[in-house]
């Protein structure tokens, strides 16, 4: 098994990664700082209430994000049972 198997990516990185850095994301949403970003990227999810500020920055900013772009999947769904 490959190392890049075990690669999960949050919710969070992947929202990051389709404006292209933390500091364009946080940009595009006003803010002054990057540590909101930076937060989300440590738990590893946005919390629905900035979900619309997201999308709108989103659509601003010519970023391709969708609402299906916030689904959580539970991790353990990928793991597989040792034989």
């Amino acid at each position: 098994m490959s190392d890049t198997q075990n690669i999960l990516i949050t919710q969070a990185q992947a929202i990051v990664d389709k404006f292209g850095t933390q500091a364009k994301l946080w940009r595009a949403l006003g803010h002054r700082s990057g540590t909101t970003v930076s937060q989300w990227l440590k738990a590893g999810y946005v919390r629905p209430v900035h979900y619309p500020s997201i999308l709108e920055a989103a659509r601003e900013n010519d970023v391709q994000l969708t609402p299906d772009d916030f689904q959580l999947v539970d991790p353990s769904a990928f793991q597989q049972e040792a034989a």
